[in-house]
């Protein structure tokens, strides 16, 4: 329910460290169990159009509004089955997480967050190939702790929701859906179009209904290295709100 009227500007500004151990108990899958330290503070922006945060909200109504020293643990499972990496054709990418964070300067912030992000990938026909997509975020508050806004669920970028902004829409859990057509037309050019669906909610399992999802579609260019790795991918994307050019470069799903 936010408002483009209410559109601020801040500066986030974020050190962080985080330490792994990684085992692959299985073939084609990694684990991955940590610990990562953050510290953020959160300052007014340098955008003249726009207000700062503080001048539009009350600090009480965004936790986390001037920032946050915060300790996490996190245990991470990615699991790979694709034929070849960068332009796969057959098989899926599962990544799952689940972080456990508490502030470091007493008992104001503290969260915990799963995600799930799965993609799968068949070929149809002429080397086409149907990539699908679903992600889901749901993170909730330890006891009476808040949850600092920069550590919601978001929507939107150049990874999430294409046609919108970086984190449009936030809120503490999510659900995106999405489908890509590929086809080649050149040895290392590959041409793609995309739809994408997606929502925040409070709540998801109180407040989840398929009423109020927006959508994001558009098309690109994918461009990839001899061995068939993915190098970079530029796109344009339309969404209610905006048209939107998105670059990337080495995009994909593994974190680690």
């Amino acid at each position: 329910n936010s408002r483009r009227d209410d559109e601020t500007n801040y500066l986030h500004e974020e050190t962080y460290f985080e330490s792994e151990l990684l085992a692959s108990p299985l073939r084609r899958v990694i684990l991955a169990l940590g610990w990562s330290y953050s510290d953020v503070n959160v300052k007014n922006g340098r955008d003249p159009n726009h207000p700062t945060l503080l001048e539009v909200f009350s600090p009480d109504s965004i936790p986390g509004s001037f920032g946050a020293r915060m300790g996490t643990l996190f245990l991470r499972i990615y699991r790979d089955t694709r034929n070849v990496t960068g332009n796969p054709n057959r098989g899926s990418e599962t990544y799952f997480s689940y972080e456990y964070a508490r502030d470091l300067n007493g008992s104001v912030f503290g969260y915990s967050k799963f995600t799930l992000d799965w993609r799968g990938y068949l070929e149809l026909f002429y080397r086409r190939v149907l990539a699908l997509r679903l992600r889901t975020e749901i993170t909730d508050n330890i006891g009476a702790r808040a949850i600092p806004f920069y550590r919601l669920g978001g929507l939107g970028g150049t990874e999430i929701f294409r046609g919108y902004r970086p984190t449009r829409f936030r809120d503490k859990d999510l659900v995106m859906a999405g489908a890509e057509y590929r086809f080649p037309i050149h040895g290392m050019i590959d041409v793609v179009f995309f739809v994408e669906e997606g929502r925040v909610f409070g709540d998801i399992f109180d407040q989840f209904a398929l009423k109020g999802f927006k959508r994001s579609l558009g098309g690109g260019l994918r461009f990839r290295k001899f061995d068939g790795n993915l190098v970079a991918v530029i796109e344009l994307a339309k969404s209610d709100e905006q048209l939107r050019l998105n670059f990337s470069l080495n995009k994909g799903l593994r974190r680690f």
